[in-house]
């Protein structure tokens, strides 16, 4: 009996032994807990550094972490960042954030207001095991040359990255983001990487280079999305930057939408996605890109689309919601061999609408006009969708331009009234620096700001000018050298709704113009209405001049007004 019941004892404690959580031994550790007061520097001499309890950064004070520095979170905890964060690795010591005992996932690595954009950086830095790996709220650290690797607790609200608030324009560069989730019982959203209007507010962030890979989202009661990168509920604030990123092998599960990216957001929101290449990514729907917005404006160009797999509709798809009078400028892509398992020839489907979506210069891996027509369901295949111009198109595959900027309109040939509005487009392509917009009313011979430096979307609304012009042309370029630039194609006409000469208003011009004038000009008369109706020679000024002009148009046979 007692061998049995020594037995007994034996296989209890051998039993408690494998349930137990694997502990570290931590021996020489630094604790960490509550808040940092003054300026600190962590070093590899105080490896590890166990945070205990949540951590906070600050107001006006810098936290430096040295390279080969390893942070150890216990499970909820969390480290924030009010003031500074300096982590900056290098490619052969990263700093790692980890958590403390396996399985046990920590909170975040988050940056606040009102922390110190100046001196939030992290680089060569190694974010895993967390709930959201890094969190942004009203904040700009930027993130580069990081891995931000396996965050999110399955039946959370995890992602790799989150980025809120108005005043967040993080640049996000360089970096490795994989194996990120985000589940929730509503639908999980931005596996990868979330950007969401926090009721006051978009955030303009720039996510350029990165590699965005086998991120899930996952469907438990309602469908989720943008397993790659989510943007929810962005609104006029919001300008989002996706540049020269490889996004591939997301997942949203069951019913979800957008495999690579998902978009949902409200009238006047912009979009840069460029020179990306958007692969192998699947959903139930638009499992490359999904749109579902209002009056938005959106440049697609530079992207090479292959290889996605949507088990229900289009593989690039803008909701039936979508730009019911927003911007669509989608332009020399490469989209082909995606498969739609339920509706194999959508490549793209358009939302309603009657604008036209400019969809030309794309290459869709085929020259057979009939096959493409099959490629895209548009206003030809529903009278209620938006059309799809997609001529010309490529002949053979588009090459990754290098940074570069192409005038989309004014182009040539457009007319303006003065005091209208319109908007100058162009594609930036792989450029995400700031540009300069100019125009001339002389075909280029001289050049007015119309305004000296903008973010480059690729739109910008311009009020005309009070110019009369048939020589018109617009000019895009880096605000800081100029370089690149290009310039409207051909001239393009300015002209207003009177009879240029008319100064008196009777819709003739003769001699009684000619004495209106003289009476403004030099007896205080009335002033033309509107004043360029009295500028008969078209240099924008009302003078003298055109005293001159108008009486050798009227009794010499000289040209005639703005001629």
């Amino acid at each position: 009996m007692k061998s049995i019941a020594k037995l007994g004892v034996l296989l209890a404690v051998t039993l408690i032994v494998v349930v137990m959580p694997q502990v570290p031994a931590w021996g020489d550790t630094t604790f960490v807990s509550g808040t940092i007061h003054s300026n600190t520097t962590w070093t590899p001499i105080g490896n590890p550094y166990l945070v205990i309890g949540d951590t906070r950064v600050d107001t006006n004070i810098i936290l430096t972490i040295q390279p080969g520095v390893q942070v150890k979170v216990n499970a909820g905890f969390s480290i924030s960042v009010d003031g500074g964060l300096i982590a900056r690795g290098t490619p052969s010591d990263s700093i790692v954030f980890d958590w403390s005992i396996q399985d046990q996932f920590w909170g975040s690595l988050g940056f606040n207001d009102p922390s110190l954009d100046s001196v939030c950086l992290l680089e060569y830095c190694r974010v895993t095991h967390a709930n959201v790996g890094i969190g942004i709220q009203d904040a700009s650290p930027r993130i580069m040359n990081c891995s931000i690797i396996s965050n999110g607790v399955f039946y959370g609200s995890g992602h790799g990255i989150s980025i809120g608030g108005p005043r967040s324009r993080p640049t996000i560069e360089g970096n490795l983001i994989y194996g990120n989730s985000s589940s929730r019982f509503y639908g999980g959203y931005g596996g990868g990487i979330i950007i969401w209007d926090d009721g006051t507010g978009s955030p303009c962030p720039v996510i350029k280079n990165n590699v965005i890979r086998r991120n899930r989202v996952d469907q438990i009661y309602w469908p989720g999305g943008g397993a790659g990168i989510s943007v929810n509920d962005y609104n006029i604030s919001g300008l989002l930057t996706v540049v020269g990123n490889t996004i591939d092998s997301n997942v949203a599960d069951g019913d979800g939408y957008g495999g690579g990216i998902r978009i949902s957001g409200r009238d006047g929101s912009q979009y840069l996605i460029a020179c990306n290449s958007i692969s192998q990514n699947t959903s139930a729907h638009a499992s490359a890109i999904y749109f579902q917005s209002g009056n938005a404006f959106v440049t697609l160009s530079g992207n090479t689309i292959t290889g996605n797999v949507s088990s229900g509709n289009a593989v690039l798809e803008a909701s039936a919601s979508l730009l019911s009078s927003g911007i669509i400028n989608m332009n020399y892509n490469n989209i082909y061999g995606n498969s739609n398992l339920s509706q194999s020839v959508f490549e793209i489907e358009t939302g309603s609408g009657t604008s036209v979506v400019n969809g030309g210069n794309n290459w869709w891996g085929t020259t057979n006009q009939s096959l493409i027509d099959l490629l895209i369901y548009d206003f030809w295949d529903d009278p209620s969708l938006r059309e799809v111009d997609y001529t010309p198109f490529s002949t053979s595959f588009n090459y990754p331009p290098s940074e570069s900027i192409i005038v989309i309109s004014p182009n040539g040939g457009e007319q303006y009234v003065p005091d209208s509005s319109t908007t100058i487009q162009w594609n930036p392509f792989c450029f995400t620096d700031s540009v300069k917009i100019e125009y001339s009313a002389n075909g280029g011979g001289s050049w007015t700001n119309v305004v000296p430096k903008t973010i480059n979307v690729g739109f910008y609304s311009w009020k005309i000018p009070l110019v009369s012009s048939a020589t018109c042309r617009v000019r895009v370029s880096d605000a800081a050298d100029g370089i690149p630039s290009d310039i409207s194609d051909s001239n393009f006409t300015i002209r207003p709704p009177y009879i240029p000469g008319d100064a008196n208003g009777d819709v003739t011009v003769d001699i009684s113009d000619v004495v209106y004038l003289i009476a403004y000009i030099f007896s205080g008369g009335a002033a033309p209405a509107p004043l360029l109706a009295g500028d008969a020679n078209c240099d924008s000024v009302v003078d003298i001049s055109d005293v001159v002009y108008l009486i050798s148009y009227i009794f010499s046979g000289g040209s005639a007004p703005c001629a």
